[in-house]
């Protein structure tokens, strides 16, 4: 039986978390019984969220759309890619959310060239890379296994980031960041959740559903951060008035 792309994906996964698919299912369905459909690639909505949050990556990512549509050749062009984002980050950037003791340079570095971490890689790239564009492919498209360590870096590559992102950088360059559009939130979360329902690689330009997802959670735990700090304060005004 053929294995779909994404139980692969779940094996790679694995591996670096030191665990089995299986023990994976088991965990995540309460049965090894669903491993012969996820073998197929048939996983449902709630295993797979359940998934992406063992693991900590895009769902995006273990379906293979949008940046991670062509992620096999990505991995075949780290060190281009590696060699592109150094020259369009500030070696000095620090950002604590993925290394809270080295530069972002030197985490990426570490991560795609010297202990390579493709669940670390995958929240790299949900966060900041929008589309990666293979300039000059200088192999197949199938390229073995023995063969995929001297085929790395094999291709130029043109990176787009997201605009979250490249606003961070138009900052850490001292350049003026750029303002951002201001909706309701009413009329945030219908556009967002319509783009996620038309579906396809143009799903959603900025956001993949993590993170529309934890947008919405902070908003609301902010919302409830004012609501207590509010009846705090009423509180106090009414201890004092008695």
């Amino acid at each position: 039986m053929e294995v779909s792309k994404i139980y692969k994906r779940l094996g790679v996964l694995c591996e670096e978390k030191k665990t089995s698919v299986t023990a994976l299912c088991k965990q995540i369905t309460g049965s090894s019984g669903n491993l012969p459909t996820w073998k197929k690639g048939n996983i449902n909505p709630e295993a797979l969220a359940g998934i992406s949050e063992y693991f900590d990556v895009p769902t995006d990512y273990l379906l293979g759309i949008g940046v991670f549509s062509n992620w096999d050749k990505i991995l075949l062009s780290l060190e281009s890619i590696y060699n592109e984002l150094r020259r369009i980050i500030p070696s000095g950037l620090e950002l604590d959310q993925f290394d809270d003791r080295r530069t972002l340079i030197a985490h990426l570095d570490i991560i795609m060239n010297y202990d390579y971490s493709e669940i670390k890689l995958a929240k790299w790239f949900r966060c900041a890379v929008k589309k990666v564009d293979i300039l000059s492919d200088k192999g197949d498209d199938e390229v073995s296994e023995d063969d995929y360590e001297s085929s790395r870096s094999y291709a130029d590559v043109e990176i787009t980031l997201t605009p979250e992102f490249a606003t961070l950088l138009n900052v850490a360059h001292g350049n003026e960041p750029i303002e951002p559009k201001i909706v309701s939130l009413k009329d945030g979360l219908a556009s967002f959740i319509g783009r996620q329902l038309a579906g396809g690689e143009e799903q959603d330009e900025q956001l993949d559903v993590s993170l529309g997802y934890k947008l919405i959670a902070d908003a609301l735990n902010r919302i409830e951060g004012k609501v207590d700090k509010l009846e705090q304060d009423l509180n106090e005004v009414k201890a004092g008035n008695e």
